[in-house]
């Protein structure tokens, strides 16, 4: 049968790039006439380094309410800082062999701890809000975790959504236990329209002392533009600074000067008001009614925002029948237990077996579709 559609992996739906071209067409030349070479050439003086374009790192710390924006670090991609942090982490850390995470999280994540040589403690979910906080605590005074990753806001690829009380708890124990906090928070406003999200206070303790964070573009503009950028503790900079160096030496400053660019006029924060009310509340809305209507017994957290819902069905052994039956009626999907950490397998899989559901459309019908299919191919394969 003809696939009608993939969940193998999150991206954005075409119809948003779309959209995108008109706007980027108005916007670029625009760029050029405010920075000039400064966004064409290797550096510039007081404009451009390898920590980045300094008007967007103005304008990044305005939207999170950061008091100096020389504590943030702009790169090719949120994926590509959040690499050369961890590769960094024995600066910051000596002597740190592992690294926390919650207890199903960022798969590429999980593939960066195992490339680097990290071993894995995974941290268990709270029964609302977050992570278990007594469980994190226990994880770092039992282990040598020099790191705790948290997907931040709408997380991947659960859906969960954290509480800030959870998340100011989580970075009082980490700094406690003199660990560093890397919360990285890509889908930070991509939120259904009737929720309003939260910002982290990064200038006030815990969070000035220990918790990097981490934003990226890719979701909110488009992951062709490549750039994403971690805010670190003031007390790292002289630490972190020479060694980036080494990982970049040119970011890319075209794409940030666009950026920026879209941020002074405003017109960034109107990209993702629309992208709020036209594709992420829609299929967060559409996921959840179909899900609750199709999928009874099974155990999923109805969406809020971000690009990813979770699905874990019972009474199944493996997730090889189930890839094949809904191949067989026209839908890809993917197995999600490449995204748990290696000592939480029985945390999550006590709830059924795990499947990603990226939502990677805001039609309806087939969002309605896709679930129909894994139920139907539910009721053929469980044991």
């Amino acid at each position: 049968m003809k696939v009608f559609a993939s969940l193998k992996r999150g991206v954005p739906p075409e119809k948003i790039l779309e959209d995108l071209v008109p706007v980027l067409k108005q916007i670029v030349p625009q760029a050029l006439d405010r920075f000039g070479t400064s966004i064409l050439q290797y550096s510039t003086p007081n404009k451009a380094d390898f920590l980045g374009f300094v008007p967007l790192k103005e304008q990044i710390a305005k939207s999170l309410n950061i008091e100096n924006p020389g504590r943030i670090i702009i790169g090719n991609g949120g994926m590509s800082v959040i690499s050369w942090l961890v590769k960094l982490l024995q600066s910051f850390r000596p002597g740190s062999t592992e690294i926390a995470v919650e207890a199903a999280t960022y798969d590429r994540f999980l593939q960066l701890c195992a490339a680097l040589g990290y071993q894995v403690a995974g941290v268990h979910f709270g029964d609302e809000g977050g992570i278990n906080t007594d469980h994190l605590e226990k994880v770092l005074l039992n282990s040598d975790v020099g790191l705790f990753y948290q997907n931040g806001h709408d997380q991947n690829p659960t859906g969960k959504r954290q509480i800030l009380e959870n998340v100011k708890a989580g970075a009082e124990i980490c700094r406690k236990n003199n660990c560093l906090y890397l919360f990285d928070a890509p889908y930070r406003e991509l939120h259904m329209e009737r929720h309003e999200t939260y910002l982290l206070p990064l200038d006030e303790e815990p969070f000035s002392e220990c918790c990097i964070f981490a934003g990226s573009f890719t979701k909110t503009i488009a992951p062709g533009l490549h750039c994403g950028y971690i805010v670190v503790p003031e007390w790292m900079l002289p630490l972190i600074n020479p060694r980036v160096a080494c990982e970049q030496l040119n970011p890319v400053y075209f794409t940030q000067g666009i950026i920026a660019e879209a941020m002074i006029q405003e017109i960034y924060q109107d990209l993702t008001r629309r992208i709020r009310r036209d594709y992420v509340t829609p299929r967060a809305l559409t996921f959840n009614i179909a899900t609750a209507d199709f999928l009874s017994g099974a155990n999923w957290t109805p969406l809020e925002g971000g690009y990813f819902g979770y699905i874990q069905f019972p009474g199944m052994d493996g997730p090889g029948a189930m890839i094949a039956e809904t191949r067989s009626l026209g839908l890809e999907i993917d197995s999600g237990r490449g995204s748990i950490a290696p000592d939480c397998h029985d945390h999550i899989l006590r709830l059924g077996e795990p499947f990603r559901f990226p939502v990677v459309t805001n039609e309806p019908e087939i969002i309605m579709k896709a679930i129909g299919v894994m139920a139907k191919a539910w009721k053929e394969v469980r044991s």
